[in-house]
């Protein structure tokens, strides 16, 4: 609560509060959490193939055409 506290003892007011002491303190967790599990889904495609698409996103990726791989991974997340 240090952070809170320190921006109310300047003068600040909620909204300088809630977005400069309570969002950064809440946003990294869910925001690595997420990207934790967007990591482990592209391992574990590239390792079980996943219909295929694991081979085109290794390709892509070794040959550095991040449009194919983003195209690639987004059209098998919507399924």
């Amino acid at each position: 609560m240090a952070p809170i506290d320190a921006l109310t003892l300047t003068g600040a007011r909620r909204v300088q509060v809630f977005t400069h002491g309570i969002i950064p303190s809440i946003l990294p967790s869910p925001l690595g959490i997420a990207l934790y599990r967007f990591d482990e889904n592209i391992r574990s495609s590239l390792v079980l193939g996943a219909e295929g698409i694991g081979f085109e996103l290794l390709s892509a990726m070794s040959l550095f055409q991040y449009n194919l791989f983003r195209f690639c991974s987004l059209s098998h997340s919507s399924w």
